[in-house]
């Protein structure tokens, strides 16, 4: 049988163990989703340069046009692709929680590539409504 001051030690060692293991996950963590956030914003950036080849072959007058909403929705690395533009799901108020970018100081993928496609003189737009749809929809202008 084992005393109660056994017990108490055993708990206390699963519960650093338990401690240890969540600060190693929370320190692997974070260099995996910048990562997935450098690369999501490489696939914005890819998305928008084939969408503007395609407008320039066929020589079209266009003033915009819509991204490819399929490319952009595809998984990063295991995070989805409404975590990168908007942060995380929060349950108990029902909405985005972005407080992961502001905390950390990482720039949001999407704001990195409005802002080097501004640089070129171009204006990308979230014309996302999801009270009519959950697909993304994202606007290139010229």
């Amino acid at each position: 049988m084992i005393s109660a001051q056994q017990l108490r030690d055993l708990q206390t060692e699963n519960d650093s163990a338990r401690r240890e293991r969540a600060e190693k996950a929370a320190a692997e963590f974070l260099p995996r989703f910048q990562a997935a956030c450098d690369k999501y914003k490489q696939k914005i950036l890819d998305t928008s340069a084939a969408a503007l080849e395609t407008i320039r072959q066929n020589r079209l007058t266009y003033k915009y046009t819509m991204l490819d909403f399929k490319a952009l929705t595809e998984n990063t690395d295991g995070f989805a692709y409404t975590s990168m533009l908007y942060g995380f799901w929060n349950k108990e108020e029902q909405k985005f929680d972005d407080t992961i970018f502001t905390k950390n100081e990482l720039q949001k993928p999407f704001d990195a590539a409005v802002a080097a496609l501004h640089e070129l003189g171009y204006t990308l737009e979230n014309v996302s409504d999801f009270s009519r749809s959950k697909r993304l929809y994202v606007k290139l202008s010229w």
